[in-house]
């Protein structure tokens, strides 16, 4: 219903950007690590997997999501972002010594979320899907580059449907309908 035009009803496309993070090359995610999040055990690079994870779950959806639902799907990493992520590991009086370094080393939280924005208000974003953007740099279209790991990412979607009980909760009614 939030994409229902005010005037004949007709759908607007729906953008979603997905944020990635640089972190995404030290992921260890294969078949075993998803097997076993299946039974509850954490993996030791939970972050860079949960990352790759969103580009290999884009990489398979993003195209049906589009033909079926008019949803373009895509991924941007917003670089290098001063979150608070840092502060849960150290004491706070260091966290508050590592201020300077942090202001030349990394990008403030809004100027991070501006381009993950920027990445769903871009035009080609409602007419191309799949794409993962650094910045304003397409760095790789997720459906083509993704493909060697193709049996994974069905993996994948598989099972984050099965955890999610996506499918039942939409009641089996297409995406497009759903609201």
């Amino acid at each position: 219903r939030h994409r229902e035009t005010s005037g004949g009803g007709s759908h607007h496309p729906l953008r979603v950007v997905q944020v990635s993070s640089g972190r995404e090359h030290e992921s260890h995610l294969n078949q075993g690590v998803l097997d076993a999040a299946k039974k509850g055990e954490p993996s030791p690079h939970e972050y860079a997997d949960s990352k790759r994870a969103l580009l290999l779950w884009t990489s398979v959806r993003a195209q049906s999501l589009a033909f079926k639902g008019n949803v373009f799907v895509h991924a941007a990493n917003p670089g290098r972002v001063d979150t608070r992520l840092g502060l849960y590991w150290i004491p706070y009086w260091l966290w508050a010594l590592t201020k300077p370094v942090r202001l030349l080393l990394l990008r403030p939280v809004a100027e991070g979320a501006l381009v993950v924005a920027a990445a769903g208000l871009n035009r080609q974003a409602a007419g191309k899907f799949g794409h993962y953007l650094g910045g304003a740099q397409k760095k790789e279209d997720l459906v083509v580059w993704r493909m060697p790991d193709k049996q994974l990412s069905v993996a994948l979607v598989r099972w984050a449907s099965q955890v999610t009980a996506l499918p039942a909760r939409s009641g089996g009614r297409p995406l497009s309908e759903i609201g």
